[in-house]
């Protein structure tokens, strides 16, 4: 993707939070995801792009004519190969020309097509299909990624684009000159109104199915099946060109402009219409491109289950275009979301999604250019991007009503981009939370409004970055009114910034003011500060179907926990592990798989450990606690997976020697210093940071822990998680199951931070093993002055490595470790020309007791400004 030269708004206000536009930059090599898109790469490189590359695509979009040239703009996405080789030349039969593309593009498809065997077809797409109908709980995703790798997506692109050319160039004739055809691959028809109930334009394996209708009235209605712009392993393109009538399509999933390894699209005109389908519709692509396109002046309706609308899947682009007024938009309100009672979930509306850690994501975009429309989603929606995805949502017109719930309206979640823009005036937009502008977890979230007397509202979380996110938003125009709290703000999380820059120009512009150090409001004189608006307040829709899917929920996971009881210990442990990490309705069957998983005996750990990989990312995140639950007990095995292990999964292997005891492992932490790979050597020094960590306050150290009283303990509601206590207590390793389970279960919510009870329970179970665990960190203490004098000097090293983010991790944990002279060596790091590693060093000597308020207070007399700026950051953590 080319973009045009930047806005200079942004970059301008980005100064105001002591960053540069190359400090904003995301590293999207963080992890080994498959399938990524350099465009999409781009976009996180240089964040700063998304203004010039959503104006340049809503430009694009609304401007195009042809079907080909629409195809064309999902596969400069995409980053395919496409000839412009000239097609054969016209003859005075626009049929006979459409024959041959079609029988020259068959050879290409064929060759997509089979360079996957046939099981390995039917297998991924099985399990494709599962996700994009919203059950990726029972996906085989892993299976499926590896399916489809060696899918041959150009060819079929290639074969699409050669089709598309023809169509377009054979219309005008075909319009003037009737030329009626009845065949499988093509179908031409002419007259006032057509009615089909069995699927058109649909095409399967190896298929070609061309459908170009001209009558007035056209309603297709198939019920369930696939239809209207449909290509599964095949390439469906449906038109209907006549601007007078009315159009009706109803489809079931994969319909109206879907390919799944295939292309699919829908290209409609009309005076009025109907589009309602399942999942994955109206512009989705998955290993295809999924096109939908409309020109319908007045009273449209559309209806889709779920992702679509401009929705892009792994490898995948989806692109929606509505023109025209008085539409009624509505996507992705039909699945309950498990985050909380009033959301779905939908990806639609301009969304980029990959299955997080699996694939990376596609790209979706949704341009809906008219007035006094209703566009309404909920949950990752309207220009969100997933997991290395980019959604792009460009709304152009006036008094247009805009509607979603969360993760959505320019946002980006992990390591992902998403943007919006608005252009026009009188337009209301309504969020819940987490948008608009909102980057989380290095996602990067961007918002542009561009009019007059505009209004945009939201409840939470709208303009801000947090863990390692950023959100970028530049408004424009006058009387605008925007009722959004934290808009402009950041965080320091996870030891690193998260930059919220907002940009606001015009008169008479109206605003909630918000103070933080890594968010910028850079306004104009006449901008209005309000604490509070009286504004109307959204009607969020019910979820009816909350309890039945609920219900269905937990029939499947006991399902899942019966049939683990009859298989291996492997796969046992493997299915007990999914079900325990389940992110749904019903809690309770994965709180029973996680008491299976708290009762393991130590020779089923190296089968638990053998499920820590990077595709398994988010039953990680609760491997994690409990493994630490074993540290003492798994030693064996995760030394002897280790030494196999690369990349990711080395990574994550790594992070899990945190919570043994240092003794065990500090010869393997230590060779990691040295690794070629950036990723482990930082986590190295996490490893080494997280043993010796002195830190007090909000998130106490390991060494601050274990020094507390009972007392302390008790009333502690420090920021700290599960692993933490069960890794102490782990140094106990005959520790009874029943004290595991007592403390387990006192924490309700096992991601999230520990409850008051949890510690008041975890204090309980110290009483009652008090001569063991007294005589045990004394021995971890004694333990810790021994390993920092060894260590030290190797972690100094890692200050001068080539790196900036292992650099920063060094400066991290010499904080932690608040050594004698540890603050005169971090402090002339306040002064790098980076300011991930200036914000580094504050946060470092924020770690720190007096030594490091030192530092930062001498700081605040430096003769260079950035050096008192960041002092003052850093002096602000205490």
């Amino acid at each position: 993707m080319n973009a045009r030269a930047d806005d200079s708004d942004l970059e301008k206000a980005v100064a105001g939070v002591r960053a540069t536009r190359a400090d904003i930059a995301i590293r999207p090599d963080r992890w080994d995801t498959p399938f990524g898109l350099a465009s999409v790469d781009m976009l996180l490189r240089d964040p700063f792009k998304m203004g010039s590359v959503s104006e340049e695509q809503a430009a694009a979009l609304s401007g195009m004519v042809n079907s080909a040239d629409l195809l064309r703009q999902a596969v400069d996405w995409l980053g395919l190969p496409v000839s412009e080789a000239p097609l054969l030349p016209a003859t005075h039969d626009p049929v006979q020309d459409l024959f041959r593309a079609i029988s020259q593009a068959q050879p290409l498809l064929d060759r997509a097509v089979h360079s996957l065997t046939p099981e390995n077809r039917k297998k991924a797409l099985d399990a494709w299909e599962d996700m994009l109908r919203n059950n990726e709980g029972t996906a085989d995703l892993e299976f499926a990624v590896q399916a489809s790798t060696s899918f041959d997506q150009a060819s079929l692109i290639q074969a699409a684009y050669n089709v598309a050319r023809a169509v377009d160039r054979a219309l005008p004739l075909l319009e003037r000159s009737p030329h009626p055809v009845d065949n499988p691959e093509l179908l031409i028809r002419y007259g006032k109104s057509h009615t089909y109930q069995r699927p058109v334009a649909a095409a399967g394996e190896k298929q070609i199915r061309v459908v170009i209708d001209f009558a007035e009235e056209v309603t297709i209605d198939t019920a369930s099946a696939p239809s209207a712009g449909s290509g599964i392993f095949g390439i469906g393109l449906l038109y209907l060109p006549n601007a007078r009538g009315t159009k009706i399509l109803r489809g079931g999933d994969f319909s109206q402009g879907a390919g799944l390894f295939g292309v699919g699209g829908v290209f409609v005109q009309g005076s009025s219409a109907t589009f309602t389908c399942g999942n994955a519709g109206q512009g989705a692509g998955l290993f295809g491109i999924g096109l939908f396109s409309a020109d319908i002046p007045a009273n449209a309706a559309y209806q889709i289950d779920f992702g679509g609308q401009g929705a892009g899947f792994t490898r995948g682009a989806g692109i929606f275009i509505h023109h025209g007024s008085q539409a009624d938009i509505r996507g992705g309100l039909t699945y309950p979301d498990p985050r909380e009672e009033l959301g779905f979930t939908s990806f639609c509306q301009g969304v980029g999604y990959g299955p997080r850690a699996y694939a990376a994501g596609g790209v979706g975009l949704a341009l809906v250019q008219g007035d006094h429309n209703h566009i309404e989603s909920s949950y990752f929606a309207q220009g969100s991007g997933y997991w290395l995805g980019f959604g792009g949502f460009f709304v152009l017109g006036d008094e247009n009503a805009i509607q979603a719930r969360r993760y959505d309206q320019g946002a980006g979640i992990h390591t992902a981009a998403g943007a919006m823009l608005l252009r026009g005036n009188k337009n209301t937009l309504m969020n819940w939370a987490v948008g608009p502008a909102y980057g989380w977890d290095y996602g990067v979230g961007y918002f542009a409004l561009e009019g007059n007397e505009n209004t945009a509202q939201a409840s939470w979380g709208s303009g801000h970055g947090d863990i390692n996110g950023h959100a970028l938003a530049d408004i424009s125009g006058d009387k605008n009114t925007l009722a959004l709290p934290a808009f402009g703000s950041g965080a320091i999380s996870r030891n690193a910034p998260s930059y919220g820059v907002v940009s606001v120009s015009g008169e008479s512009n109206q605003i909630i003011p918000v103070s933080s150090p890594w968010g910028i409001q850079q306004i104009s004189s006449s901008t209005i500060l309000k604490d509070t608006f009286d504004l109307t307040k959204p009607e969020w829709p019910t979820v009816p179907k909350r309890a039945e899917s609920k219900e269905k929920e937990k029939t499947e996971l006991s399902g899942k926990m019966a049939r683990a009881e009859k298989e291996p210990a492997s796969d046992r442990i493997g299915d007990w592990l999914f079900v325990a990490a389940y992110f749904g309705l019903d809690q309770e069957v994965p709180a029973q798989a996680r008491d299976r998983l708290w009762t393991l005996t130590t020779p089923e750990l190296p089968a638990f450990i053998e499920r820590v990989t990077p595709e398994r990312f988010d039953e990680y995140l609760y491997a994690r606690s409990i493994l630490a639950a074993y540290a003492a007990l798994s030693t064996n095995a995760l030394h002897d997976q280790f030494i196999s292990a690369q990349g990711t999964r080395k990574m994550m292997l790594l992070s899990l020697m945190s919570y043994g005891a240092p003794k065990d492992f500090v010869s393997v932490v230590q060779a990691s210093l040295n690794d070629p790979d950036w990723r482990i050597r930082r986590a190295a020094l996490g490893v080494l940071g997280y043993w010796f960590d002195q830190e007090e306050g909000r998130t106490p150290g390991r060494l601050t822990i274990i020094r507390m009283h009972d007392k302390t303990i008790r009333a502690q509601t420090s920021e700290k998680y599960i692993a933490d206590l069960f890794a102490l207590l782990a140094l106990k390793p005959d520790l009874p199951i029943t004290d595991r389970l007592t403390v387990a279960h006192a924490q309700k919510d096992l991601p999230e931070a520990l409850a008051t009870a949890t510690w008041q329970v975890y204090a309980d179970v110290l009483l009652k093993n008090k001569k063991f665990y007294d005589q045990a960190f004394r021995a971890e203490l004694e333990a810790a002055k021994q390993f920092q004098r060894q260590l030290l000097p190797l972690v100094t090293d890692r200050l001068h490595d080539p790196d900036p983010e292992v650099v920063q991790a060094a400066l991290i944990t010499l904080g932690q470790w608040d050594t004698d002279g540890a603050a005169d060596t971090i402090r002339p790091f306040l002064g790098d020309d980076k300011a991930y590693i200036r914000e580094g060093a504050a946060t470092a000597l924020s770690k720190m007791g007096r030594a490091g308020k030192r530092a930062l207070e001498k700081a605040l007399k430096d003769p260079e400004e950035r050096v008192r700026l960041i002092a003052a950051v850093g002096l602000k953590q205490f």
